[in-house]
């Protein structure tokens, strides 16, 4: 059986767990036996192996090996700061940063401990250069105080980039044009941009 997701991997854990309450019954009828026979050591022998594998692909999809991020040197990972890494309800001013989205925060910061290089992609700053000159100071402030770094900002993505966390994006199927995801939330106004 090959574990997926977490619907596969509920039948796995249950079918392990029916498996290995068999095998005891089986186990304590044998140990009552004197002399159990080739063929039951044989099947009881098959059904451990079996049960052993199953938990070892368990094993796998809970604790899958650790791989690195990063594919070459110029790889990197961009977060959007507003509503994605900072909580965003209303614009007011360029140097006005929203309070820390905690899971996000401390996500872009376990990417940057494991060497992965972040950038900060975001549309403030992006009028021109009297605007970037209030707006990026004061995301580097944010940066340093709630990651711990200062981290690049860019205003769009270039060939090197492998992923982008986005409150805005809708993920599509890489040449498939599929659409992953709700489309339809994606896609409804939030308030504060409502006319």
């Amino acid at each position: 059986m090959t574990i997926r997701g977490s619907g596969d991997f509920e039948c796995a854990n249950q079918r392990l767990a029916t498996e290995l309450m068999t095998l005891a019954m089986q186990l304590d009828v044998l140990c009552q036996r004197a002399y159990p026979s080739a063929a039951q050591m044989e099947a009881i022998a098959a059904a451990l192996e079996e049960s052993a594998n199953m938990a070892r692909e368990l094993a796998d999809y809970c604790n899958p090996p650790e791989r690195p991020v990063i594919s070459s040197k110029d790889s990197w990972v961009g977060f959007d700061l507003d509503g994605t890494l900072a909580e965003y309800h209303r614009f007011s001013t360029a140097d006005q940063i929203g309070a820390p989205v905690l899971v996000m925060t401390a996500k872009c910061r376990a990417l940057i401990e494991s060497g992965t290089k972040v950038r900060i992609i975001t549309a403030r700053g992006s009028r021109d250069a009297m605007d970037r000159a209030l707006a990026y100071p004061a995301i580097e402030r944010w940066c340093e105080k709630h990651l711990g770094h200062v981290l690049p900002i860019t205003t769009s993505k270039d060939l090197h980039m492998l992923a982008l966390y986005d409150d805005r994006a809708i993920q599509v199927g890489r040449n498939t044009g599929e659409i992953l995801g709700d489309e339809q939330q994606a896609l409804e106004r939030p308030d504060y941009l409502k006319e």
